[in-house]
């Protein structure tokens, strides 16, 4: 799917943000001698800058824990059936 250049740019500028975030925990780890739920925040804001990623690049929303693609025939379907 091909996006719209600002909505492309929005999404980048999203995702850096999220890096930002990112770096600012792993100090913050750092500094706390590996504070682990400085470690955990850090791989959530990773998560979610990949996620907006990949959606700058191809327009396929995902979500930012397994990166499934979103609003695919499997989310019509009953979660037993998927």
């Amino acid at each position: 799917m091909e996006l719209h250049p600002t909505v492309r740019d929005g999404l980048t500028n999203a995702a850096q943000g999220w890096r930002e975030q990112e770096e600012l925990y792993r100090q913050k780890s750092a500094n706390e001698g590996g504070n682990p739920a400085a470690l955990a925040m850090a791989k959530v804001c990773a998560d979610a800058a990949t996620s907006l990623e990949m959606q700058a690049q191809d327009g396929v929303p995902r979500c930012a824990c397994c990166l499934k693609p979103i609003w695919t025939d499997l989310d019509l379907r009953p979660y037993w059936k998927r």
